[in-house]
């Protein structure tokens, strides 16, 4: 509290000053009589608002290592998280495979192409140029059949009767057609229409219209519609309308460039490493987080700054560290085999609470057992959302509990909640404990004044009687 300055005050500096009164310093008499009223109970409050601001930062830490142990999970609650899959092929002159993901099965293939898929191409004739008129100025329709087996009908109304205008409406159209101008000559405007189907046999088409094009005219028709012809490990006469196709080795993308000359060998490994560095990542984080709560609750320990910090809120911080252990420790939702917990894959608690990896169970889980290990982990399911109501693997069922234990109504955010709330109430009570302080203080200088000013009168009384004596003293000698 800061010391009062007042009228009071400085009259009482210059009577000790002027050596008048009782010559004692009121104003640090009042200051150290007020303090011993009220200051006991004002640094027993300062102490609780040190201890609850400590407590908040805690409450931050150990948010922030559950937080570490959920990240670590992330990496394990997807299959394709779990390893990584490539292929290899003897030749990419005819074929390349791409987009391999974690639904591909590892494995040795043997394909030939035979035949590349393309689309039926029709040309029109020729035109001056693309604003040419094709029918005096009238708007004409185009008469359109697509499809080999079953050819579907379609009439297109061509609103501008130029080269241009025809290819407007058609791309316009729902036929699935796709047309362009191509310019023959560059030394000329001269131009034709051309024509695509849609991939494969069955976008084969044909046009017609009066004004005639020229579309059904011999000579005008280019590539023809086919499908692609492959085999695949001996299996013949497999077809497919594109020439890029994610539809026949499971998990990948395949595009053919060219027919082969001899079988392609495409091989797709796995590589499961992925999966042990992100286990070994889950237990590093999993100790870290078992060592900062031990940390938090050590009051004796001075290893880092939030040391202590909760050692007077253990119960929430317990709470914390039970439910973050139970989680990791659980069994699968999606036990597969004997793969049901961390400790069927090698990972289990030391006497200290500790995980510890028995590294040649792991790599024989991983090695003979990978797809229930992946199961178990991860339901063998990619992004698979936490509102599910299917079983998520045991990675995805502890992430929802340390999400609980984050959240805006988790453990830890009530403790900290809580905690504010009670250091505002200190606040409130320090703030009252300060008003009573600056009070006493004003209190005790009012009487101490009272009483300088008492000592100041006697001594001026006193002064005069004794001036009276000396006064009748004189005169009695003189006679």
């Amino acid at each position: 509290m800061s010391e009062v300055s007042s009228a009071t005050d400085t009259t009482n500096s210059i009577m000790q000053a002027l050596d008048v009164g009782t010559g004692i310093n009121i104003k640090d008499l009042a200051q150290s009589l007020a303090d011993a009223e009220n200051k006991p109970n004002m640094d027993r409050i300062s102490d609780k608002i040190t201890q609850r601001e400590t407590a908040i930062s805690g409450y931050g830490v150990l948010s922030n290592s559950v937080k570490s142990v959920k990240t670590a999970l992330e990496a394990l609650n997807d299959l394709g998280e779990l390893s990584t899959k490539a292929a290899t092929l003897s030749s990419t002159t005819s074929i390349d495979v791409s987009n391999v993901n974690s639904t591909a099965i590892a494995g040795s293939y043997s394909m030939t192409v035979s035949q590349l898929a393309s689309s039926q191409q029709l040309i029109s004739n020729a035109s001056a140029s693309s604003s040419t008129a094709l029918n005096s100025g009238s708007s004409f329709d185009i008469s359109v059949a697509v499809g080999a087996t079953s050819p579907v009908n379609s009439t297109i109304a061509v609103t501008s009767d130029t080269p241009a205008g025809v290819v407007s409406a058609i791309n316009a159209s729902s036929t699935g057609l796709k047309a362009f101008l191509v310019q023959e000559n560059s030394a000329s405007t001269s131009v034709k229409i051309m024509v695509q189907g849609p991939s494969g046999a069955e976008g084969q088409f044909t046009i017609s219209s009066t004004p005639n094009l020229g579309f059904s005219t011999s000579g005008n028709a280019l590539p023809t519609a086919q499908n692609a012809i492959m085999t695949l490990n001996g299996l013949t006469g497999i077809q497919r309308s594109s020439n890029e196709f994610s539809d026949l080795i499971p998990g990948t993308t395949v595009k053919l460039k060219a027919t082969t000359g001899s079988a392609v060998s495409i091989s797709i490994s796995e590589d499961r490493s992925i999966a042990k560095t992100s286990i070994q990542a889950l237990v590093t984080a999993y100790n870290d987080f078992e060592t900062t709560v031990d940390e938090l609750l050590n009051e004796e320990s001075t290893n880092f700054s939030y040391s202590g910090s909760l050692s007077n809120d253990s119960s929430t911080t317990r709470l914390v560290k039970q439910k973050v252990a139970d989680a990791i420790k659980a069994t699968s939702s999606t036990q597969s085999g004997t793969m049901k917990a961390l400790i069927n894959i090698g990972v289990s608690s030391d006497r200290y609470g500790q995980l510890t990896i028995d590294n040649t169970k792991l790599d024989a889980a991983l090695s003979s057992n990978f797809s229930d290990v992946a199961n178990m982990l991860s339901a063998n399911t990619d992004n698979q959302t936490l509102f599910d109501t299917a079983n998520k693997g045991l990675a995805a069922d502890a992430i929802i509990i340390l999400d609980d234990l984050t959240s805006t109504n988790g453990a830890i955010k009530t403790s900290t909640a809580s905690t504010t709330k009670a250091i505002d109430r200190y606040q409130e009570q320090l703030e009252k404990l300060e008003t009573r302080l600056q009070k006493a203080y004003d209190s005790y200088i009012e009487q101490f004044s009272a009483m300088e000013s008492l000592v100041e009168s006697f001594s001026s009384t006193g002064e005069y009687l004794t001036g009276q004596f000396k006064a009748m003293e004189n005169a009695y000698s003189n006679n």
